[in-house]
């Protein structure tokens, strides 16, 4: 399925300026897909070149940024491969994991990406995909009439994306042999999505257009089908606002009729796939049902074109991550609460299905992670609050290929016809009777008030019940009771940081270098400290204080040991200058490393990044001075005993973590299901 369906292509920005010999950084980021950061970052970096470094306002040889994005496109460049960048998700492999593992048609696709070129033209993928979708036909003995229309169909959908392309007429590579097309066989599969699964494997060695897509593979398409069809019933409409090829609309169920379903997706070859696959599964045959294919499956905007099809299964993956231009922008903010802001498309296809959607009817869709608590989604988690009901989060992980963004199946239940006025208000969400599934687990949220600013329900009941215990009491936090600073950025580690000590020089440490309650001190890694050499330095006070905490930037929760000899440290071990009056450091440490904050700071914060905004938020519980006293001293002793892990070492910090618990109020019973957590 295609996430083209905003975002003006990469193709029109190129188009527009190909009578400009030289152009601006706005430029660069949108035929690269960029953000302007991202481009004046590339600056300093030296992967792109400016023509007039000494000039405020950069501006770049036109030629220079094609040839560049060809070469990202190709794969010559990695510049975006860990980028989360779904525009250049492409590569010379085939997406194995869209059809099933057993399908012979695998093996098919691979013999003939095999005799093909490694860059393949709009030309040759309209000779393979128009070969394959009459084999296909010809199997699902479809009649001529309908693979003649159909087949047609496809064919106008590739003339017109290589006129938009301004593909020369004999394109850039020689038609493919007819003895290669004879060669290679396919076989018709109910359900599957072969002519899709061909078309995404050619995109991905089509260099002159990047994909602009997240395909869903076979596995997440079934769960997300799975979990809508609970709901459904014979009379069910079915609907896929962005249906790619189909893949999710081949796996409704066989009682589901023709004249109810329905999809639309922005890009015209994939919305005339669709088409051929809808016919396949129907078996249509008459030309009455010919021209329902042809009115329910087209290729057009959802979200900008006006329809009055009202469903009770809304299914799909919508594109998500996209900025609309000024114009676009301007359409949607009058037609969706959400967009009032500049807003994420996923966030918008969500209010417009559910404006779609008829009351009890249930939207499943595939949507980033993130949806359920970054701010920027505020908008969408306060009117779901006001017009759904959750009925399930299925939490995937990175599932799309070169791609890092965890991933979620969310399904809503609609509850009542959308208000003409909405007041999106910053309020709670009742979850009753949610199902919660994870790789490790599946549970059910029974009755709990969700704030919408973060909707956590990744802890049992009975977890979010010792969560908020943890929250009570008398409790001290971090933010304004404590300085932080930065490690060292030294902009030229290979210059500055020596392998032996010379004279001057003293030991730096990096984030691996700590561990809870110790400090591994490197013997090859020496700086001397000169803060008019570094990128990017904290005030010296900062490494100098007589006490303080070291902890690792990167890391599930906090690793903190504590430092009294000034030592210095790069970014990724950053440090903690506490001042709680009476609150010895080395306790303070001692809560950070339990695993009572570890559970409390892994349900709150959904990050590898311990940021210093978190770490403000953890409650430090206030007790007695003669306990807090002891806690430390404990601390002490670990570090005394050392960097290597024995069992006594391993006896001591368990201690701990059981005095720690107590300060919170932890019963013995509460603490076995954090361990068990």
């Amino acid at each position: 399925m295609t996430n083209e369906n905003i975002k003006q292509s990469t193709e029109n920005i190129i188009s527009e300026n190909q009578s400009t010999e030289f152009i601006g950084v706005k430029d660069v980021a949108g035929m690269l897909g960029i953000s302007e950061a991202t481009v004046r970052n590339w600056i300093k970096l030296g992967k792109i070149t400016v023509v007039n470094p000494t000039e405020n306002v950069p501006s770049f040889e036109y030629d220079k940024i094609v040839e560049l994005k060809k070469s990202i496109e190709s794969g010559k460049v990695s510049a975006l491969k860990s980028r989360r960048n779904k525009k250049y998700v492409t590569g010379s492999s085939m997406y194995r994991s869209y059809v099933a593992s057993h399908s012979p048609n695998l093996l098919s696709v691979s013999k003939l990406l095999s005799v093909t070129d490694k860059e393949i033209d709009d030309t040759i993928m309209e000779q393979l995909l128009l070969d394959c979708a009459e084999k296909l036909m010809i199997r699902a003995l479809l009649p001529n009439n309908v693979m003649d229309s159909l087949l047609d169909s496809l064919q106008k959908a590739c003339e017109l994306v290589k006129e938009k392309a301004g593909e020369p007429e004999q394109g850039y590579f020689k038609p493919i042999e007819k003895i290669i097309l004879r060669n290679v066989e396919y076989e018709y599969i109910s359900n599957e999505d072969t002519l899709g699964f061909l078309y995404i494997s050619l995109l991905s060695l089509n260099t002159r257009k990047s994909s602009g897509a997240y395909y869903t593979d076979a596995d997440t398409v079934s769960k997300v089908t799975s979990e809508a069809l609970k709901y459904a019933t014979d009379t069910s409409v079915y609907l896929d606002p962005c249906c790619g090829t189909g893949n999710f609309l081949l796996q409704l169920p066989d009682n589901a009729s023709l004249d109810r379903v329905y999809g639309f997706d922005i890009d015209v070859i994939a919305a005339a796939i669709c088409k051929i696959n809808m016919a396949m599964k129907f078996h249509i045959s008459t030309d009455e049902e010919l021209q329902l294919v042809h009115e329910h499956f087209s290729s057009s905007d959802f979200l900008l074109e006006y329809n009055d099809i009202q469903a009770d299964i809304i299914i799909g993956n919508p594109p998500w991550g996209y900025d609309f231009n000024k114009e676009q922008q301007t359409l949607l903010s009058k037609a969706y609460y959400c967009a009032a802001k500049k807003a994420d498309s996923a966030d918008i296809f969500i209010e417009c299905a559910l404006s779609h959607l008829n009351v009890d009817g249930c939207l499943a869709f595939v949507l980033p992670e993130s949806v359920l608590s970054v701010k920027g989604h505020l908008p969408i988690r306060k009117y779901i609050k006001d017009n759904a009901k959750l009925k399930m989060i299925n939490y995937l992980g990175d599932i799309f290929y070169k791609v890092q963004c965890p991933c979620i199946i969310l399904s809503l239940l609609k509850t009542k016809k959308a208000p003409d006025f909405l007041s999106l208000s910053s309020d709670v969400l009742s979850a009753t009777d949610l199902e919660i599934i994870t790789p490790t687990r599946t549970f059910n949220v029974e009755k709990r008030d969700l704030p919408v600013e973060n909707l956590d329900v990744l802890a049992t009941d009975e977890e979010y019940a010792i969560l908020a215990k943890m929250e009570e009491g008398n409790k001290v936090y971090l933010k304004d009771n404590a300085d932080f600073g930065l490690g060292i950025v030294t902009g030229n580690n290979k210059e500055l940081i020596s392998k032996v000590q010379k004279d001057g020089y003293e030991i730096i440490l990096k984030g691996s270098d700590i561990m809870k309650y110790n400090i591994d001190k490197p013997d090859d890694r020496y700086i001397k400290f000169d803060p008019e050499r570094f990128q990017q330095v904290a005030p010296e006070y900062i490494y100098r204080s007589e006490e303080r905490l070291l902890y690792r930037f990167i890391a599930e929760s906090p690793v903190v040991a504590y430092d009294n000899e000034k030592t210095l440290s790069m970014n990724s071990c950053n440090i903690i200058i506490p001042h709680i009056e009476n609150m010895p450091v080395r306790y303070i440490e001692a809560v950070l490393n339990s695993n009572v904050i570890s559970f409390y700071y892994k349900h709150k914060f959904k990050s590898v990044k311990v940021l210093r905004s978190f770490l403000e938020q953890l409650p430090i519980p206030v007790i007695a001075q003669d306990e807090m006293n002891k806690i430390a001293e404990m601390a002490e002793t670990l570090q005394a005993m050392g960097a290597s892990v024995t069992e006594l070492y391993t006896m001591q910090i368990s201690q701990i973590d059981a005095l720690v618990a107590r300060a919170f109020g932890i019963t013995n019973e509460e603490l076995e299901v954090i361990k068990n957590a």
